[in-house]
């Protein structure tokens, strides 16, 4: 392990980076139905069941967007 963590090391300026192919699609499944219900209503998303919303994107920093919204949104009353 410590030869790879020195290779790594070593390389880190002429690695290459891993990137995904896109589009980016993704389902996010919810523990209940009203996390669905909310982000059904916003354009990028489409409701897949009752619990569960999926999305399409081009690039991994709008994905991250996206997750970060998803997992902080705290509706006001």
């Amino acid at each position: 392990m410590r030869g790879a963590a020195a290779d790594a090391v070593r390389t880190r300026t002429t690695a290459t980076p891993l990137l995904p192919d896109t589009p980016l699609t993704v389902e996010v499944q919810f523990k209940n139905h009203w996390n669905a219900e909310l982000l059904v209503d916003l354009p990028c998303f489409s409701r897949l069941d009752t619990v569960t919303v999926g999305f399409t994107v081009d690039d991994a920093p709008v994905l991250a967007r996206i997750l970060k919204f998803i997992t902080s949104y705290t509706p006001s009353p």
